[in-house]
């Protein structure tokens, strides 16, 4: 059972504005095992957050507020888009609009939900997308910005998997 420290999305900000994770996936998954709120918001204030903590030249606070300002407009919202690839190009949104440097967000967005929809469009499965989603992002921000972010290699614990041609579940550490 979680505690819910991290009940809102002021104390996930705050909880990010306190931590020196370097790595998106690690802060996400410890943020997740504390906190109700949705793990697509988690996901974009992860990525923010080890994006400063390795270098990224941005506020941090003020990244985050604009961040959950463009989230509030999709909370609720159907989309045709997976979602998760849908908050990172926010999240890159938000960091290009502090740094100026113009990156190509649709080409990491068409690389990603590319690799979503070649892998996972049977399963459906918000672990994979949320790291495909995380690690492609990882990859981009690292070329795009002199940053080094790490991921971990993500191990599935999605129990209503399938685990049938599963890139996650079939990583041994």
């Amino acid at each position: 059972m979680k505690e819910n420290i991290l009940n809102d999305y002021n104390a996930i900000m705050n909880y990010c504005l306190h931590n020196d994770y370097q790595d998106p996936i690690l802060l996400c998954e410890n943020i997740l095992k504390q906190s109700d709120v949705d793990s697509f918001f988690i996901s974009g204030a992860s990525f923010l957050t080890t994006f400063k903590n390795c270098g990224g030249q941005i506020d941090l606070e003020k990244c985050l507020l604009e961040f959950q300002k463009r989230y509030k407009c999709i909370l609720n919202e159907k989309l045709g888009i997976n979602k998760y690839t849908l908050v990172i190009c926010m999240v890159l949104s938000v960091i290009d609009s502090k740094l100026k440097k113009d990156i190509d967000i649709q080409s990491y967005a068409a690389n990603t939900l590319l690799k979503i929809s070649k892998y996972n469009h049977k399963n459906k499965c918000n672990v994979f997308d949320m790291y495909v989603s995380l690690s492609n992002a990882t990859g981009f921000v690292n070329d795009a910005y002199d940053v080094k972010i790490k991921t971990k290699l993500l191990t599935c614990s999605n129990l209503s998997c399938t685990h049938q041609s599963c890139l996650i579940y079939n990583i041994k550490e």
